[in-house]
């Protein structure tokens, strides 16, 4: 339904975040063990982790943001419309789903597994759904877009799951600062989405 181009060059970035993102989210959930009793006790170093996986991704996302010729030489593509739309929606997934990352830290920490499968019967729900309409009304613009604000929904929706976590607010304010630098990119770069 979209040029084999496009469908190339979004499976070459998709591919390029998500070795990214399961490299990190495989070493955090590596620790899940010692991170649910640190969770449970309160322990303060899982906010130092936390600000560290962040500060991690943020360089990683930053480097990638600054670098994207870098990254269209390596990997020989050639500038397209679309294609700097979709390489910042998905390093702005990339970077976005480290914070879903840690709220499921959160979530099964609990005892209550229920609100694990409710958060993954939603986010089914909401890419079924959305994207498929998105896509069939606005084309890949659309279809692009809704990729992004499900994944923002999804964060949204585990941050009403872990609003009586400790670490609650510190996650809460790191996620609306983070907003509001996708707001400034966009701003920054409405010539260039298009």
């Amino acid at each position: 339904m979209v040029s084999l181009e496009t469908l190339a060059v979004y499976s070459i970035f998709k591919k390029l975040t998500d070795f990214l993102h399961k490299g990190q989210a495989s070493f955090i959930q590596g620790l899940y063990p010692r991170l649910f009793k640190m969770v449970n006790s309160k322990n303060q170093a899982v906010v130092k982790l936390y600000y560290v996986g962040l500060a991690i991704r943020f360089a990683v996302f930053s480097a990638l943001y600054f670098g994207y010729e870098v990254v269209l030489d390596v990997y020989n593509i050639q500038q397209a419309k679309d294609n700097y739309l979709i390489f910042l929606v998905l390093i702005s997934v990339f970077l976005t789903m480290y914070f879903a990352t840690f709220f499921n830290l959160i979530i099964q920490s609990s005892k209550n597994t229920f609100t694990i499968l409710k958060g993954a019967f939603i986010r089914t729900f909401l890419f079924v759904s959305v994207l498929p309409l998105a896509f069939f009304y606005f084309d890949l613009l659309g279809l692009i877009t809704a990729i992004f604000l499900s994944e923002i929904g999804l964060v949204l929706l585990l941050i009403v799951f872990v609003n009586k976590n400790y670490l609650f607010k510190k996650m809460l304010y790191s996620f609306i600062s983070l907003l509001l630098v996708f707001i400034l990119i966009f701003l920054r770069d409405q010539i260039l989405i298009g």
